[in-house]
């Protein structure tokens, strides 16, 4: 009733219909669950017909059920803080929880025990059940408590919703319905469910169809008239819009971008726009540069992506800002390494809301700006969506990234954004992040490589290369085709025992450091640039692209070296990758290297302890020969350069304080 109540408020297709559907909806789940509360209490009237023992037994449980959820529950929000990994967090959670749950039963049986004649007392057995539904009801209101302006949390709304269903229910249990009229109390309830169930779903579809509620408001009702609503066109960003990954993509609900008319200023043979051109990103999680067929790979990985940069500028020597998540993708928002952005103490920080992002710097420029993100720690809760009017999460809210492939619903959900930006008379800037090659590695019947980790990782890198080939194909395809960038860039690599090390730890070598880069021009022709770069020069880039003068970054604009234009005067002479490994870092463990071609030098450990490794990229790709020891002179050299590059272009980028923007 209460949720019934608060979605009809919400609906725009009257009160009384609105109210009549969700009742409808709500009374068939509480009549099983008024007929399985009561078989319990059958059942344990059998077991114990003793009143006093089943008081007992009654109030061991309660204690038992609240002690277990608020333990529980501060330990899903400690664990929900401290680690970005929900496969990982999630096993922990569950052999934890579960010793701790037991271990808790325990405990409460031996203390019911020694004070048992105490709750044999019926007045006390309510006393216990109304503290502990107060602590439940306390401890999930602090644990899920949203920010002021936001959507309240599911768990909490459920939670007080059930208190105000539990408190109605005592109170119409009180209720005697004087003789001889009780006579008539159960046909008229059955004909009254009979009626306001018959009428509400008639009413049903059409409320289904209108938008399901957010499921913030009302999380019971939310997936029963998202179902019902299933198929019928929703607002981008409601229950209802994100498509079954299973599904074919574009089916009736995803109206294709119209193809440009010949002799349109947006013509994809034409030059360089004069507006602001629409940008799209794609980064592509833990993608090795070495893997892909654009970079010399054997296998046919990425068909789809290398046809696309046959009509682009690939990059040989890219690298990563970062050789693990964080330190990797959190330059892409910012354009600076994490150890200089304005983020909390976490170990997977946020970004506070005085780090001034790219996106908030394209959309105070007039771009419409969406992204769709594949990972939990990218989250708006993690100050990823600052900047954002489309910000689209389901891909890991919907699909657990680290158990199943998310490529086919996260381009499915970008090709939607992209369809939902381009209706706006303004330039559009797009992020779509892409995580199938992040452990864990699937088979891929289309991409039959074999059985190992490795084979397997290819095969999710050509299952992903098909899916996002239907979002290039969209927008190519499209009226705004003349006026697009893409960038499509790998976060990081990914370590397969090359140097006894796998996944993506902190580490200088190039299977996890290079990354494959390739940024197509609709002004501009195909070339191959050697001149090392990095990710974190993306950022520099997207705001030269729209006409706006990176100020504080460390990187520099790719433009030139994209198009052929001479480079700026100021272009650093190498290339930083940085793990911890510049001032303001917390971390002990420093790494940082500074590819200067054609050598790689590795700098481990903080000041005073510091390990150094010389590779020649060149002469030696798999880095199997450390040059350190032979060439000292030239590791002092670079050493000096990369200090000085950290000195000036690192050092001297501002970090915001937890006060204001700019």
């Amino acid at each position: 009733m209460v949720q019934a109540s608060r979605v009809s408020a919400q609906s725009d297709n009257g009160w009384v219909p609105s109210w009549l559907a969700s009742v409808a909806l709500m009374l068939l789940p509480t009549l099983l669950a008024v007929a399985a509360l009561r078989g319990v209490g059958w059942a344990l009237g059998r077991v114990q017909p003793d009143a006093g023992k089943r008081s007992f037994a009654v109030s061991v449980l309660a204690l038992w059920a609240a002690a277990s959820s608020v333990g529980l529950t501060l330990f899903g929000s400690i664990l929900h803080a401290g680690t970005h990994h929900r496969g990982l967090g999630g096993a922990t959670f569950g052999i934890v929880g579960a010793i701790a749950v037991i271990a808790c039963g325990v405990v409460i049986l031996r203390l019911a025990q020694v004070s048992r004649q105490l709750l044999e007392r019926r007045a006390v057995v309510w006393g216990i059940a109304a503290v502990c539904a107060g602590v439940i009801l306390l401890a999930t209101r602090a644990a899920t408590k949203a920010p002021a302006g936001a959507e309240p949390a599911p768990a909490s709304v459920l939670a007080w919703d059930s208190l105000a269903a539990t408190l109605f229910a005592l109170f119409a249990s009180r209720v005697r319905i004087p003789w001889p009229y009780s006579k008539l109390a159960t046909p008229a309830s059955a004909g009254l469910f009979v009626l306001l169930v018959a009428a509400g779903m008639l009413f049903a579809p059409g409320i289904a169809r209108g938008g399901a509620p957010g499921a913030s408001r009302a999380p019971l009702l939310a997936p029963m008239l998202g179902m019902i609503g299933a198929g019928s066109a929703a607002p981008l960003g409601s229950a209802s819009s994100a498509p079954n990954p299973s599904a074919p993509l574009g089916g009736s609900t995803q109206a294709r971008a119209p193809r440009a008319p010949d002799g349109d200023e947006g013509a994809r043979t034409g030059g360089k726009p004069a507006d602001k051109p629409d940008i799209i990103v794609v980064s592509l999680d833990s993608a090795r540069a070495d893997h892909f067929g654009v970079y010399g790979y054997k296998r046919p990985t990425s068909a789809k992506l290398d046809a696309f940069a046959a009509q682009a500028s690939v990059f040989e020597r890219a690298y990563a800002a970062g050789p693990e998540t964080r330190t990797a993708i959190a330059p892409l928002a910012t354009g600076k390494y994490l150890e200089q952005c304005a983020r909390d103490d976490r170990t997977w920080p946020t970004l506070l809301e005085s780090e001034e992002t790219v996106a908030e710097q394209l959309q105070k420029a007039g771009y419409s700006t969406g992204a769709v993100v594949s990972f939990q720690w990218l989250s708006k809760e993690r100050g990823f969506g600052q900047g954002f009017e489309l910000y689209d999460e389901s891909p890991f809210r919907k699909v657990h990234p680290e158990k199943w492939a998310t490529s086919a619903h996260a381009v499915a959900q970008a090709m939607r954004a992209y369809d939902e930006l381009a209706k706006k008379q303004r330039p559009l800037f797009l992020w779509v992040h892409l995580f199938d090659a992040h452990q864990k590695y699937l088979e891929h019947a289309e991409f039959d490589f074999g059985g190992a980790e490795m084979d397997r990782y290819d095969a999710e890198i050509g299952f992903q290369d098909l899916q996002l080939a239907k979002l290039i194909e969209r927008v190519q395809s499209g009226a705004r085709a003349g006026k697009t960038v893409w960038i499509v860039h790998g976060t990081h690599g990914e370590a397969f025992g090359e140097h006894g090390l796998k996944g993506h730890p902190a580490s200088g070598y190039d299977e996890i450091v290079r990354v494959p880069m390739i940024v197509r021009l609709p002004w501009g022709s195909s070339r191959r640039v050697t001149d090392p770069v990095s990710t974190i020069d993306i950022a520099p880039t997207l705001l030269d692209l729209a006409g706006i003068k990176p100020k504080g970054l460390v990187g520099q604009s790719l433009r030139e070296l994209a198009d052929g234009s001479p480079p700026p005067d100021d272009a650093a002479a190498g290339v930083l990758v940085s793990s911890a490994g510049v001032p303001g870092t917390r971390e002990r463990e420093q790494i940082r290297c500074w590819i200067e071609p054609p050598n790689k030098l590795v700098v481990t450990g903080a000041a005073g302890s510091e390990r150094m490794s010389l590779f020649d990229y060149a002469a030696d790709p798999d880095e199997k020969q450390d040059l350190a020891p032979a060439k000292a002179d030239d590791v002092k050299r670079l050493k000096q350069t990369m200090d000085a590059f950290i000195s000036s272009r690192v050092i001297g980028v501002q970090k915001p304080t937890a006060e204001s923007k700019d």
